[in-house]
């Protein structure tokens, strides 16, 4: 999935409860796949580090990581070629 906003869509055919229930879907599976890269990274004790990058402005997505103990370290001017805004966040969550 590639949504810019992890969490939010909207669906105009959807009534607001099943929007609702919709995006806690996504969310709880957005929290499933991260936690297992998590898990199996830190499997893995030559992996220190886990490192992503956010577009700016996506408040929603670097919440989430945030939320999931991820710090951002730097932000990367130009990192999108085919994107406004075309800067990000780099976020790290370490394994340590």
């Amino acid at each position: 999935m590639s949504s810019p906003h992890i969490g939010r869509m909207v669906l105009v055919s959807f009534d607001f409860c099943s929007l609702i229930l919709f995006n806690l879907y996504i969310v709880d599976t957005a929290t499933k796949l991260l936690n297992h890269v998590i898990e199996q990274a830190s499997k893995d004790k030559s992996i220190l580090d886990i490192y992503l990058h956010v577009q700016l402005g996506n408040d929603a997505a670097k919440s989430f990581y945030e939320k999931h103990g991820f710090q951002q370290v730097d932000i990367i001017k130009d990192y999108y070629k085919r994107i406004d805004p075309p800067d990000c966040y780099l976020l790290v969550r370490s394994l340590v």
